[in-house]
């Protein structure tokens, strides 16, 4: 069984649909209109949906997506330059990988390309993993590849879209 997780970090200049009303937002306006549109929470709940039944060898039972979203050069070090990052954690059976994307490049785009941009993160953390010393035994990680990629396919953006807040 494997669960799909997303964890995201984030600059401070990255406002999300559906967050208008929070404290942040009032104390600190944005300066553009630029907003992030798709769920990431609803993402993340379709995709364990769609992998739950599924298994890619090893002990491996969780991908962590690890979502940067930022002007990483305001930033410095805070942010890796490249978001080449990936952690095997053997006890717990888990993987995570960042994939980045930067918010000037993404902000103003419509939800369904601001959907294939975070698809393509996905798919390029997931090929980090491939590709990283440390990895896990056993761990299909091509197979894994074209699972999330065929399953990310089978959404449609209207399910993951999100609304603004009430």
């Amino acid at each position: 069984m494997m669960q799909f997780q997303i964890r995201i970090n984030c600059g401070a200049e990255v406002y999300f649909v559906g967050h208008e009303k929070g404290d942040h937002f009032l104390l600190n306006p944005p300066t553009d209109s630029g907003r992030w549109k798709i769920d990431v929470l609803e993402l993340e709940s379709r995709m364990t949906e769609l992998l739950s039944a599924r298994k890619f060898g090893g002990v491996v039972r969780q991908y962590v997506f690890r979502f940067e979203i930022a002007d990483f050069e305001k930033w410095g070090a805070w942010f890796a330059p490249d978001g080449n990052r990936v952690t095997y954690r053997p006890k717990s059976g888990s993987v995570e990988s960042v994939g980045q994307l930067r918010w000037r490049d993404v902000k103003d785009l419509s939800p369904t390309e601001q959907f294939r941009q975070l698809k393509s993160a996905i798919a390029r953390s997931i090929g980090n993993v491939a590709t990283t010393k440390r990895r896990p035994k056993g761990f299909d990680a091509n197979e894994f590849l074209h699972a999330v990629v065929e399953s990310l396919d089978r959404i449609p953006v209207a399910e993951v879209r999100a609304r603004r807040a009430a």
